[in-house]
Protein backbone atom coordinates (compact mmCIF):
# COMPACT_ATOMS: atom_id res chain seq x y z
CA UNK A 1 0.00 0.00 0.00
CA UNK A 2 1.22 3.91 -0.88
CA UNK A 3 -0.52 6.90 0.49
CA UNK A 4 -3.12 8.41 -2.06
CA UNK A 5 -2.97 11.66 -3.46
CA UNK A 6 -6.38 12.64 -4.87
CA UNK A 7 -9.16 15.85 -5.18
CA UNK A 8 -11.39 16.13 -2.58
CA UNK A 9 -14.63 15.40 -4.69
CA UNK A 10 -17.61 13.68 -4.35
CA UNK A 11 -17.41 11.02 -1.41
CA UNK A 12 -13.37 10.41 -1.88
CA UNK A 13 -13.23 11.69 1.70
CA UNK A 14 -15.22 8.87 2.77
CA UNK A 15 -12.37 6.51 1.65
CA UNK A 16 -8.88 9.05 2.02
CA UNK A 17 -8.76 10.67 5.34
CA UNK A 18 -6.62 13.54 4.54
CA UNK A 19 -3.14 13.60 6.33
CA UNK A 20 -3.52 9.65 7.71
CA UNK A 21 -4.22 7.29 4.82
CA UNK A 22 -3.51 9.77 2.01
CA UNK A 23 -3.69 13.54 0.88
CA UNK A 24 -6.97 15.53 -0.30
CA UNK A 25 -6.11 18.48 -2.41
CA UNK A 26 -8.28 20.96 -2.37
CA UNK A 27 -7.43 22.29 -5.78
CA UNK A 28 -6.27 20.47 -8.64
CA UNK A 29 -3.58 21.72 -9.90
CA UNK A 30 -0.44 20.40 -10.90
CA UNK A 31 1.74 22.13 -8.90
CA UNK A 32 -0.68 21.44 -5.80
CA UNK A 33 -0.80 17.47 -7.03
CA UNK A 34 3.41 17.74 -7.04
CA UNK A 35 3.72 20.00 -4.04
CA UNK A 36 1.30 16.81 -1.91
CA UNK A 37 3.47 13.93 -3.55
CA UNK A 38 7.09 15.42 -2.37
CA UNK A 39 5.65 16.57 1.11
CA UNK A 40 4.97 12.66 0.94
CA UNK A 41 7.98 11.32 -0.24
CA UNK A 42 10.37 13.55 1.09
CA UNK A 43 9.02 13.02 4.61
CA UNK A 44 10.44 9.02 5.54
CA UNK A 45 7.92 9.17 8.78
CA UNK A 46 5.10 10.36 7.15
CA UNK A 47 4.87 8.59 4.06
CA UNK A 48 5.62 5.31 6.58
CA UNK A 49 2.80 6.15 8.74
CA UNK A 50 0.40 6.84 6.04
CA UNK A 51 1.70 3.46 4.60
CA UNK A 52 0.71 1.69 7.11
CA UNK A 53 -2.76 3.46 7.70
CA UNK A 54 -3.74 3.01 3.99
CA UNK A 55 -3.42 -0.81 4.58
CA UNK A 56 -4.88 -1.00 7.95
CA UNK A 57 -8.19 1.24 6.14
CA UNK A 58 -8.20 -0.59 3.30
CA UNK A 59 -8.24 -3.90 5.05
CA UNK A 60 -10.03 -3.25 8.39
CA UNK A 61 -13.24 -0.78 6.18
CA UNK A 62 -12.88 -1.19 2.61
CA UNK A 63 -12.20 -4.83 2.05
CA UNK A 64 -14.55 -6.94 0.03
CA UNK A 65 -15.58 -8.51 3.62
CA UNK A 66 -16.60 -5.53 5.01
CA UNK A 67 -18.39 -4.42 2.34
CA UNK A 68 -20.07 -7.89 2.07
CA UNK A 69 -21.23 -8.17 5.35
CA UNK A 70 -22.25 -4.45 5.36
CA UNK A 71 -24.62 -5.28 2.33
CA UNK A 72 -26.17 -8.68 4.31
CA UNK A 73 -26.57 -6.42 7.36
CA UNK A 74 -28.36 -4.04 5.49
CA UNK A 75 -30.65 -6.31 3.12
CA UNK A 76 -32.03 -8.71 6.56
CA UNK A 77 -32.94 -5.27 8.24
CA UNK A 78 -34.41 -4.28 4.78
CA UNK A 79 -36.34 -8.07 4.72
CA UNK A 80 -37.32 -7.74 8.59
CA UNK A 81 -38.87 -4.36 7.75
CA UNK A 82 -40.54 -5.55 4.68
CA UNK A 83 -42.24 -8.49 6.28
CA UNK A 84 -43.36 -6.47 9.38
CA UNK A 85 -45.49 -4.22 6.65
CA UNK A 86 -46.90 -6.68 5.09
CA UNK A 87 -47.87 -8.66 8.02
CA UNK A 88 -48.43 -6.39 10.88
CA UNK A 89 -49.73 -7.98 14.20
Amino acid sequence: SIPVVSTDIGQISDVIENGETGVLVQQPTVDNFTNAILDIVRDENKFTKMRKNSRHSAVEKHSWIVNATKIMELSAKTIQKYNKNIDPE
